[in-house]
């Protein structure tokens, strides 16, 4: 599965944005995540300081791609 939080994405679905959804790397829990791709591997999320601040730069925000293992849960399927 592919999702994306990016109306203008073939893989936006607005069914799948919000607390219900958990996307997890390498079995972690992540934060920030605007793109999470199963198959490839991959997230795309927000980058964070080590204060817990979102890093931007100027006016806009700083993403990163982080790779691994990624899966994508439906939390209403579960229970």
């Amino acid at each position: 599965m592919k999702l994306s939080t990016d109306c203008n994405s073939d893989f936006y679905n607005p069914d799948m944005i919000g607390p219900h959804v958990r996307v997890l790397l390498d079995g972690v829990e992540e934060k920030y995540v605007t793109e999470a791709d199963e198959e490839g591997g991959y997230i795309i999320r927000h980058k964070v300081a080590e204060d817990g601040n979102l890093v931007v730069n100027g006016d806009y925000l700083v993403f990163e791609k982080a790779e691994g293992h990624v899966e994508i849960i439906d939390a209403r399927l579960i229970e």
